[in-house]
């Protein structure tokens, strides 16, 4: 027994020393199996959808209303106090932040210089939804054709809208003793002269638009504004005039319209259906609405695009606001909507009455798709040309 346990005891030592070894040691891999062989693109019948990739992981929503909470928004207006832009300016910081998450501040700063550029520079690159600006048409006009304006980009600026979209039945008038209709005026052969300030005045770009696809028409510029206009008119130094509408004639020469004098011979602008007061004031003057000059002229889709883009301009894209370019998307629509919300509020639109100030919401939909249409048109030099006799490159 002696001369067993001191065996027993090295044979149980060497056992437990191989053991030791055998965890301490790096083990002998194990055989893995194969990686999987990729499989290939399902084969796709002729008229089944393709299978697309999973989705990407959606964006945590952003917290609107902490987002603008206890902020102070910049208005940017480039002309100074008492104006029309500045006017709206001050309308919308007043009523805007009910219609804004967190009810943010709104505050004005006037940048008053440079015909309105200035406020481009101002919001440049500011892309956290606090600052916006009112923009004045004209900087769209030269980037249509062309014309770089700095720090602003008409492809990429966000536009929320304007308080002034001036969508009226326009039409030319004339005395009912020169003709009662187009046609008429036609077959008699005469020619219809009517004044404007200068190239691009807005209110008598349906007759300029008759005169540059050759309609027996003559615009006359350098006149100084729209009462001197419906003044040469009254004295028969023009045979008709852009001014002869509900907005202005009732107030300038009342006799034209109780004395049923004047008649329209070609309109352009709203339909009629769009423009009640319209309608109205077709029947205090005992008369209908005219043909569109579209019917009278027949022009190509072209000629209609750049017709339509200078109207949009004109009249959608006067006192814009705007955000800058690169301001997220979820940030834009809340704009988009707060800004719907506070032109449409009854409040706003009484108080900008007070002041004498119409408000007709144009939204950013119909603009940026005039905009689309016009910019594709004005890839032809000849309506690009078009524009510019009709817009004013100002």
């Amino acid at each position: 027994m002696k001369l067993i346990r001191p065996t027993l005891l090295m044979t149980a030592l060497a056992v437990a020393m191989l053991f030791i070894a055998a965890c301490s040691s790096d083990p002998t891999p194990t055989p893995t199996s194969p990686p999987p062989t990729a499989t290939a693109a399902p084969t796709v019948a002729p008229g089944e959808p393709t299978p697309t990739a999973a989705p990407p992981t959606p964006t945590p929503a952003r917290d609107m209303e902490a987002y603008f909470t206890g902020v102070n928004v910049k208005i940017a207006v480039g002309f100074s106090p008492g104006g029309g832009y500045d006017a709206f300016a001050r309308l919308f910081a007043k009523f805007g932040p009910r219609h804004f998450p967190g009810t943010p501040k709104f505050v004005v700063r006037n940048m008053d210089g440079g015909g309105g550029e200035r406020v481009f520079k101002n919001i440049y690159g500011k892309v956290d939804g606090y600052s916006v600006a009112v923009s004045h048409p004209r900087f769209y006009k030269r980037e249509l054709l062309g014309t770089d304006v700095e720090y602003f980009d008409i492809n990429k600026v966000n536009i929320l809208g304007t308080p002034d979209a001036s969508a009226i039945t326009q039409a030319y008038f004339v005395n009912r003793t020169f003709a009662m209709t187009y046609d008429q005026a036609v077959a008699e052969g005469k020619t219809m002269t009517t004044g404007a300030t200068a190239i691009g005045d807005s209110g008598g770009v349906g007759s300029a638009f008759m005169e540059l696809l050759g309609a027996p028409v003559k615009v006359i510029y350098a006149y100084g504004g729209t009462s001197e206009i419906a003044a040469a008119f009254d004295r028969n130094e023009l045979t008709g005039s852009d001014r002869g509408g509900y907005q202005n004639a009732p107030t300038l020469f009342p006799e034209w319209v109780a004395e049923k004098r004047i008649v329209p011979l070609f309109r352009w602008g709203a339909e009629p259906e769009d423009d009640p007061a319209w309608v109205a004031y077709m029947s205090t003057l005992d008369t209908v609405s005219p043909p569109h000059v579209f019917d009278i002229l027949n022009p190509t889709d072209g000629e209609k695009a750049v017709f339509r883009l200078t109207e949009t301009v004109n009249d959608s894209l006067s006192r814009t606001f705007i955000l800058p370019e690169g301001v997220p998307q979820d940030i834009v629509d809340v704009w988009v909507k707060g800004f719907a919300d506070t032109i449409n509020d009854p409040d706003f639109q009484a108080a900008a009455a007070l002041l004498g100030r119409s408000v007709q919401y144009g939204g950013p939909e119909s603009i940026i798709e005039a905009l689309a249409l016009g910019k594709e048109a004005l890839k032809d030099p000849a309506l690009a040309k078009l524009f510019g006799e009709l817009a004013g490159a100002e």
